[in-house]
């Protein structure tokens, strides 16, 4: 039905700038998520979520299926760049480069065996190439380890490759607790008045997909009591309990635990950045799919998501300036109760409960209401990959900056830390590495992977030891090996752990 699809989508545009102007919103990031999208319940679905590539539009109604990732596209990705010394690996393993690739998703590395062990049984022994060969890309192999694409490509397939689950680093408890203690928030609109101007926005009016229906379930039964309310010119007074936002972190260290379940981290900023970074031959391996496949015009990875709004205890109050016709009175009453916009959520569903009433004069008040404990996604932030990158190199850049290259041979590295997310003031985290963890390192023959680990496992520490309670062990597994540290002493804002055991 045109007429009501033109005022649904002049409805939906006036509802997204209200957002944006009352909630303080960027309407250069925004995305609206219109639809009865409650978050789920499961970590798992949760991440799904995350991981969705937002599209090109002011509106985004999740669907099952079909929905291009994030993961997906970064997976792919990784077979097609290279830095230098990988670069030089492949181009020496020549036509044995993708049997290496399967051997390793077969056989990841883990906690008995390593990259290092794992490849050089396979080159000496499987794979068949010459034995000069398989000897000059054992030590090129050691070289690119230090490169971002070789870690990038070890952590992918370490964590299952492009079918498994791709963890990120809130879940479900995390995200409840972002709820309980968030602020309450509220929007109103005013069909009449409020502007439906969505030229200016990152955009630039798109609202592809959105719903064009008034009432859930999208019968066509309810098209017409549909118009007939929309026209009755509409106020909304909507009221959230609690509002907040959670950032979307794909899971680069350390592992993510959901349920029975123990994720292992997939996602190396440095290689995206490196890949974004560089539309050249020296990065990009020749032929398709290429940058532009990625990054250009039509891209398949132009912006990901970073952050999702959450709201939860939500109260909306409809009242309508116009008459209803009381020979459709019935019929807008039951309506109301499938659901409506903009949050959808039907009578008895989810919590929800729905009344409506009319006026002597006709005049319609709705009100719904769905209390808290069963949250809703109000939209997300999204970011275009240009600030996307850009936001990763200035984290990586504080990281390196508070965290100096240390030669590991006095077993102790210290960094200032911020004492508190959001703080100014600084702390430093010394880390001291115990005898038997030192030696555990030590056992590492080739130099510069000890040093590899060893600045990783120090990196670990140093961005985690504020939150840390007293004595308690805290581990990580970094590529098959895994640290073990605690917090050792506690003096103002500085802290000392040790890492007491690296197997």
């Amino acid at each position: 039905m045109p007429a009501l699809a033109d005022a649904m989508k002049t409805l939906t545009e006036q509802y997204y700038n209200a957002l944006v102007t009352q909630l303080n919103l960027n309407n250069q990031q925004f995305q609206l998520a219109q639809g009865n999208i409650a978050l789920d319940s499961t970590t798992q679905n949760v991440w799904a979520m995350m991981d969705a590539i937002p599209p090109l539009s002011l509106v985004n109604n999740w669907t099952p299926g079909g929905v291009n990732t994030f993961s997906s596209q970064y997976g792919a990705l990784l077979t097609r760049i290279q830095d230098t010394a990988t670069g030089s690996f492949q181009a020496a393993l020549g036509d044995y480069y993708t049997a290496w690739q399967t051997y390793l998703k077969a056989n990841p590395p883990s906690a008995t065996q390593s990259i290092i062990q794992i490849y050089s049984t396979w080159a000496m022994g499987i794979s068949g190439m010459p034995p000069d060969q398989a000897n000059k890309t054992l030590g090129l192999f050691q070289a690119a380890l230090n490169g971002p694409v070789t870690q990038a490509n070890i952590a992918w397939y370490a964590a299952g490759g492009q079918t498994s689950i791709k963890a990120y680093t809130e879940n479900v408890e995390t995200i409840d607790n972002h709820i309980a203690g968030a602020p309450s928030g509220g929007v109103t609109l005013n069909s009449q008045t409020e502007s439906s101007d969505t030229s200016h926005t990152w955009a630039q009016g798109g609202v592809e997909g959105f719903l064009d229906v008034f009432f859930g379930g999208g019968e066509s039964t309810y098209d017409s009591v549909g118009s007939e309310v929309i026209a009755s010119e509409l106020d909304f007074q909507i009221s959230f309990a609690h509002m907040t936002t959670v950032p979307i972190t794909p899971l680069a260290n350390g592992t993510a635990v959901a349920g029975p379940n123990t994720y292992q981290p997939w996602y190396v900023p440095a290689a995206l950045m490196l890949a974004y970074s560089n539309n050249n031959n020296n990065t990009w391996q020749t032929g398709t799919p290429d940058w532009t496949t990625f990054f250009g015009p039509q891209a398949t990875l132009p912006r990901v998501a970073s952050a999702l709004l959450i709201v939860d205890g939500i109260s909306i109050t409809v009242t309508s300036a116009k008459a209803i016709d009381q020979s459709s009175q019935t019929e807008v009453t039951h309506a109301f109760d499938a659901g409506f916009f903009p949050f959808f959520g039907v009578e008895g569903s989810g919590g929800w409960t729905t009344n409506t009433s009319f006026s002597d004069e006709g005049n319609m008040t709705v009100t719904s209401t769905c209390p808290q404990g069963n949250p809703q996604v109000l939209g997300l932030i999204q970011s275009p990959m240009s600030s996307y990158v850009s936001e990763s190199a200035m984290r990586a850049a504080m990281r390196d900056a508070r965290a100096p290259r240390e030669t590991l041979s006095t077993g102790t590295s210290q960094a200032e830390v911020r004492t508190k997310e959001g703080s100014s003031l600084l702390g430093v985290v010394q880390v001291n590495w115990t005898a038997a963890a030192l030696a555990g390192l030590n056992a590492i023959p080739t130099p510069a992977l000890r040093t590899l680990y060893g600045n990783n496992v120090n990196t670990w520490v140093q961005n985690n030891a504020m939150g840390w309670v007293m004595g308690a062990h805290y581990q990580w597994q970094v590529l098959g090996r895994t640290a073990t540290a605690q917090l050792s002493t506690i003096a103002g804002g500085d802290r000392i752990a040790r890492v007491v055991a690296f197997v």
